[in-house]
């Protein structure tokens, strides 16, 4: 996590329960599952394919990316995902703010920390993966397995209390 971040009350709480069902494990795999690079995807399919998702996406124009936010938060929290679809690739960034501050960050940075607590010199070969869209009717088993990982770390979330 950022400097800023390593200050929050729950930070070790926070990495502990991602460790506890291998986020850094299980997003690595998903990466690799969706290595093959794929075109740029126009904005109209990415809205669609999210919209097909049961979630509702709000577009942010300006920073060119999606926002959703989890009704079933954890108390006085705001929990849910921020997605850029640039590039054909998916960057999910964990939006998750605790009445003491911010936890959430993108899913590399969060899968490194993590694996970085059980391997403190750990470094991941692409840095900074993302799952890439091979082509456009993957798209959405993409965002499916993304999602389904996030379902699981949100379930965990919301268990808890946070400070």
């Amino acid at each position: 996590m950022g400097a800023d971040d390593d200050d929050h009350p729950d930070t070790q709480k926070f990495l502990k329960l991602l460790e506890s069902f291998r986020f850094s494990d299980r997003y690595y795999a998903y990466c690799a599952a969706h290595a093959a690079e794929g075109p740029d995807l126009p904005t109209a399919a990415q809205t669609a394919a999210l919209a097909e998702t049961g979630r509702t996406f709000r577009h942010n124009k300006k920073e060119k990316f999606f926002a959703w936010r989890d009704a079933n938060a954890p108390a006085d929290c705001e929990l849910g995902l921020n997605v850029s679809l640039e590039h054909g690739q998916v960057e999910w960034i964990l939006v998750f703010k605790t009445p003491s501050g911010h936890l959430g960050r993108p899913f590399p940075a969060l899968a490194l920390q993590t694996k970085r607590l059980s391997t403190p010199a750990y470094r991941h070969t692409p840095p900074n993966p993302v799952p890439n869209v091979a082509d456009p009717s993957s798209l959405g088993d993409v965002l499916d397995q993304g999602l389904a990982l996030y379902d699981e770390l949100a379930g965990a979330l919301a268990a808890q209390t946070w400070r």
